[in-house]
């Protein structure tokens, strides 16, 4: 049995022998020797300078200087540390990214030497970069004085790729795991070792010994054998660092069998394996090359089921001959306390103290010094030499002829790894066969499992602002299981689990969108974490021809389209009779549309074909034209219709096609003696108006294609026929009042490309399209300036209104939507000025509300009963563009789902409207008319900086606004208010849910009754600065009952007003704070006491205190109005 204190094998290494070759050639060549005795100086002086660098390295050590921590700004002090890194001879890299919460990457690096580390967080710099490349590669370092600055954060996940493209190009990676940060953020950590930087300083040494020997001297034999030395050497440097490697990993695979661990993946490298353990941990199983000279080390189980370390197939023992163990045992529990004594129970016995744990098993290490292997069992602390490293030489060479040398023997062979001699797997277990035949076999399990997949990973959207929502599933799942997601380049996302295994994402695109991903992490609650990445880009659809001529005979019809959008294909329900997808087609992601098209025995039909996506927004629009089987007349003179049908049975015809020039009889004909003509195309008829009313209350043509030279539809042209689509071609410029009012069998109105309208009429309750109840959809062309009043009002069917790209309307009319109950969303394009009042009141299910990038948008209308957008009960948010100056009175009354207000960045908002009245012809009555008067969902709000009043009742009745807050630099003067009897008209009356205030400096009137019924408001502060001039009150009383209008009065909560900023008040009216039952502190800061009006404080807290300017107390002691609190001192007392 061997032990460590006996094995010592007394074998000379090569690097000897050769210096004793040289001393001989010494002998017979002066020159040769004096060169061998410089060569033995410079020798033994390198060994000397190595025996302080490793003395410097133990003194390192012993001071725990283990980790340096390099400051981000710290550029001097990062090659301070990268000259103690050369010095200690380290030789590996580690690069990691990190992602901190707020999205920013890092660039993490270590140099590592053995097991210490030098590293720090770093914000690299190409100058860096470069000094710590050249050390890698063994390059000359560069002369550093001045230091660049840091890159910035965000620029740091750039250099993490930048650093791993470069190195993949030097070196290998070593190893690569997944780590998690403190933030439980996963990140990735790449390993690469460069031997190089040691080895090339070796060969410089070498290289200086030999320069300068005479040339008459040839030294090539000397040099070959100092190559081939140093080659022999580095290779048993490196076998040295993988059977240390090995080592370290059979100890992992013995505890793996000791804490029942399974094997989850077996990764082939390029130089080994790597095995990775169902914790999560990993052991790295490095290749060897065959010798007859490396220690062989093992383990062994013995009789007690314990493993223990073997050195070339005996135990291993320690000085006091136990045998080395390769695992470590737990203690046992101590014995538990006997129980009381039957009776009164007495309390149990205390438990005994568990046993120490067992101590971790022994790692060997092994090193190579002066050529010999060295064994420590003690981490390093002390070394046995255990034999030779080298292998033997070969003989030398018979001496030939002189002057020529003879060839030198063979080398020995280089070691093995000594550990390991394969790793095999099938589909139950791993089995690891060591040196000495022995096999250890691990079971496999399946981690593989854990997984998160997407219904897509590429995620495209049209618009900014706009967002999509993808559902997750995740394969073998825990109950801890939690999912994160991580945006950037302003896009954002959420994460919506609806249980341990499913959920949504939501991403919502910025303005304007940038190509992106979303790295979304998911985590079982602890080892397994995976990562997709989600791809964000512009969605893009682009058809190559939108506008489709089909033949009359029908047929297939393709439509050939780019596009990287999911998509449904929409066809109306008026054109599902004769257009139909084919049924190879699939509706989604398809780049070829193959429609039916069924034969058309009338006139010529059209169909307008949505592409929407999974929102119900329209991406795209598809027109077809379909020319018809029919009757055709060409009519020469105008009023000869009649003659050229006399030979049909015109009374019969269900299909008209007309080409020539008609008049008012000709229609009159159409309209009395045709009462079967379903069909008319008079597109090719000459004429730029038709005569008045010529299809007023018209119950035969059904589907109608106008004149291409129409211009003008007038007044009640077609009002309240039997009309059901309708083609108004392109040179219309105008549409009148009534002009298809109550055609309730209107479902199609297709406007011909490249239209010309300029306005869409409408008049009080004469819109052009008013009360059409079967309209579904339509899309108004981008020339289109004015949609009139109620030009759509009471189209109760529908449900979808776009506007043509490019669009230039300007106005949106009084009443122009009224009542379009199916109405659920609209995007108002950038042209638009004015919303007038009603717009779109009672559109019950508008939800949304959106306005085009560039708005230039005035004018939010409103008046004293009806606002643009009041009554929209499923409107839950809007964002009010920054080009809109006045939002008027009642623009939003009434929405009672309105939760968020947000204004546009740079908004030029001057007034939010709002007013009252207490009379009509019908006697006395109260109405308020408040701009967000009645949002009974609206939570906060923050006012845009350009604000200068806000009126009466603007917020009345808001009872959920909870935080009402003022952007920086506001400019706000007035907060209106008012009263009528026992009628309040503050403009936050009742806002029963707000807890407290600070009001601008730029205010100067806060108006009576303005806070009135807050029952919650418990502060009132004013900003630094303060220009307030009057608080507004009054009272009145009628039939023996007063009515109070204080601005803060009868606020039974109300505890604090801080006006220490307020330095210009000038008067305080009647009731302003009246009946406050709370109020204890009141500060101002005006030194000559403002006009306090009658009742001002009466009511207030008896014990209250009034804080004034220092030296003004006795003044404020003696005005009136004051006298009310019972304490009247200083600021600073």
């Amino acid at each position: 049995m061997k032990t460590l204190a006996n094995i010592n094998d007394n074998i000379n290494i090569k690097f000897n022998k050769t210096m004793t070759t040289i001393s001989e050639n010494a002998e017979s060549q002066q020159v040769a020797g004096n060169r061998a005795e410089e060569m033995m100086a410079s020798a033994i002086a390198h060994e000397a300078k190595m025996a302080e660098i490793k003395a410097a390295e133990e003194q390192e050590e012993k001071m725990n200087l283990r980790i340096i921590k390099i400051k981000p700004a710290g550029n001097a002090k990062m090659f301070r540390t990268l000259a103690k890194a050369i010095a200690a001879g380290a030789t590996t890299l580690i690069v990691t990214t990190r992602v901190d919460v707020a999205g920013c990457g890092y660039v993490w690096f270590g140099i590592r030497k053995g097991y210490t580390e030098l590293d720090g967080k770093l914000l690299l710099n190409a100058q860096i970069w470069n000094y710590l490349l050249a050390f890698l590669m063994g390059k000359e370092l560069p002369e550093v004085t001045e230091f660049e600055p840091d890159r910035e954060i965000c620029c740091q996940s750039e250099w993490l790729a930048e650093v791993a493209a470069e190195m993949e190009k030097l070196t290998a990676i070593t190893s690569e795991e997944y780590n998690e940060s403190e933030e439980g953020i996963g990140y990735l950590a790449k390993k690469y070792h460069f031997p190089n930087g040691k080895k090339l300083l070796s060969l410089v040494f070498c290289g200086l010994l030999l320069f300068g020997c005479s040339d008459k001297y040839d030294d090539s034999a000397l040099r070959n054998d100092l190559n081939d030395l140093e080659n022999r050497v580095t290779k048993l440097e490196e076998l040295c660092k993988q059977m240390n490697t090995n080592i370290s990993s059979l100890q992992k695979i013995v505890e793996a069998l000791q804490d029942n661990l399974s094997i989850s993946k077996v990764e082939q490298i390029s130089d080994g394996y790597i095995i990775h353990f169902s914790d999560g941990s990993t052991a790295t199983i490095k290749n060897g090359k065959n010798s007859e000279d490396a220690p062989i080390i093992g383990v062994k189980k013995d009789t007690d089921g314990i493993y223990y370390w073997t050195l070339d197939g005996e135990w291993l023992t320690d000085e006091k001959g136990n045998k080395v163990k390769a695992q470590g045992t737990d203690g046992k529990d101590g014995v538990d306390g006997e129980d009381g004594n039957d009776g009164v129970d007495g309390e149990d016995g205390v438990d005994g103290t568990n046993g120490k744990d067992g101590k971790d098993g022994i790692t060997p290490q092994l090193k190579i010094e002066n050529g010999r292997w060295m064994l420590s069992m003690d981490n390093g602390k002390t070394w046995t030499d255990i034999g030779q490293a080298t292998g033997a030489d070969g003989k030398d060479g018979e001496d030939g002829e002189d002057g020529t040398d003879g060839e030198d023997g063979v080398d020995g062979k280089d070691g093995t790894n000594g550990i390991f001699k394969s790793v095999r797997e099938d589909d139950d277990n791993v089995y690891f066969t060591l040196e000495d035949d022995s096999v250890i076999t691990i079971p496999k399990s399946d981690n593989s499992k854990f997984a998160i997949a997407f219904d897509t990973t590429d995620i495209a959207i049209l618009n900014g602002g706009e967002s999509k929502t993808i559902s997750y599933t995740i394969t073998d799942a825990t109950e801890n299981t939690v999912v994160k997601a991580i945006a950037q380049d302003g896009w954002k996302v959420k994460v919506n689990a609806t249980s341990t295994d499913k959920g949504t994402i939501t991403i919502t695109a910025p303005n304007p969108i940038v190509e992106s991903e979303i790295l979304v992490f998911a985590n079982d609650g602890s080892y397994r974490t995976v990562m997709v990445s989600l791809n964000c880009m512009q969605g893009q659809i682009n058809i190559a021809d939108n506008s489709i001529d089909a033949t009359p005979a029908g047929g297939t019809q393709e439509i050939k389209l780019t596009t990287n959008l999911d998509y449904t294909v929409e066809i109306p329900d008026n054109a599902k009779s004769w257009l139909s997808l084919a049924p190879e087609t699939r509706a989604m992601r398809e780049d070829t549309i193959v429609f039916e098209v069924t034969a058309n025995e009338g006139i010529q039909r059209y169909a307008t074909v949505a592409l929407k996506d999974e929102q119900g927004n329209i991406l795209q629009t598809i027109i077809f034209r379909q020319l018809g089987m029919c009757t055709e007349i060409h009519v020469e003179t105008k009023g000869e219709l009649e003659n050229e049908l006399a030979d049909y049975d015109y009374a019969n015809i269900e299909s008209l096609k007309i080409t020539g020039v008609l008049n008012d009889v000709d229609f009159l004909f159409i309209y009395r003696m045709m009462p079967n003509l379903k069909n008319l195309d008079i597109a090719e008829v000459n004429i730029t108006a038709l005569p008045t009313q010529a299809f007023y209350n018209s119950k035969n043509v059904e589907h109608l294609i106008l004149p291409n030279t129409l211009i003008t539809i007038g007044e009640e042209m077609f009002y309240q026929s039997d009309l059901r689509s309708v083609v108004i071609p392109t040179n219309v410029t105008t549409v009148g009042y009534s002009a298809f009012k109550r055609c309730s069998s209107l479902t199609t109105v297709t406007f011909e490309k490249e239209s010309q309208l300029k306005t869409i009429g409408g008049d009080y309750y004469y819109g052009a399209f008013s009360d059409c109840t079967a309209l579904t959809s339509i899309e108004i062309p981008a020339s289109v300036e004015t949609i009139g009043n109620t030009a759509f009002s009471d189209c109760s069917s529908l449900a979808t209104v776009t506007f043509e790209k490019g669009s230039r309307l300007k106005t949106i009319g009084n009443n122009a939507y009224y009542r379009c109950t199916s109405l659920t969303s609209i995007e108002i394009p950038a042209s638009v000025e004015t919303i007038e009042k009603k717009a779109f009141m009672h559109c019950s299910s508008l939800a949304t509300v959106t306005f085009e990038k560039g708005s230039q948008l005035k004018t939010i209308a409103g008046d004293s009963y009806d606002g643009a957008f009041s009554d929209c009960t499923a409107l839950t948010s809007i964002e009010i563009p920054a080009s809109v100056e006045t939002i008027e009175a009642t623009a939003f009354k009434r929405c009672s789902k309105l939760a968020t207000v947000t204004f546009e960045k740079g908004s030029q908002l001057k007034t939010i409207g709002g007013g009252y009245s207490s009379s009509s012809h019908f006697g006395t009555y109260s109405d308020y008319y408040g701009a967000f008067s009645d949002c009974s969902s609206l939570t906060s709000i923050e006012i845009p900086a350009s604000v200068e009043t806000i009126e009466a009742t603007a917020f009345s009745d808001c009872s959920k606004l909870a935080t009402v807050t003022f952007e920086k630099g506001s400019q706000l003067k007035i907060i209106g208010g008012g009263y009528s009897s026992s009628y309040y008209y503050g403009a936050f009356l009742g806002c029963s849910s707000l807890t407290s205030i600070e009001i601008p400096a730029s205010v100067e009137t806060i108006e009576a009754t303005a806070f009135k019924r807050c029952s919650k408001l418990t502060t009132v502060t004013f900003e630094k600065g303060s220009q307030l001039k009057i608080i507004g009150g009054g009272f009145d009383t009628n039939v023996g009952y007063r009515y109070i209008y204080g601005a803060f009065s009868e606020l039974k909560n109300l505890m604090t007003v801080d006006m220490s900023a307020c330095t210009q008040v000038e008067i305080i009216e009647e009731c302003a704070f009246y009946n406050d039952p709370e109020l204890r502190l009141f500060k101002v800061s005006t030194e000559t006491p403002p006009t306090c009006e009658n009742n001002a404080f009466v009511g207030i807290n008896p014990y209250s205190v009034l804080k004034v300017p220092s030296g003004c107390a006795n003044a404020y002691k003696a005005a009136t109005g004051w006298k009310n609190f019972a304490s009247i001192t200083g600021l600073d007392e």
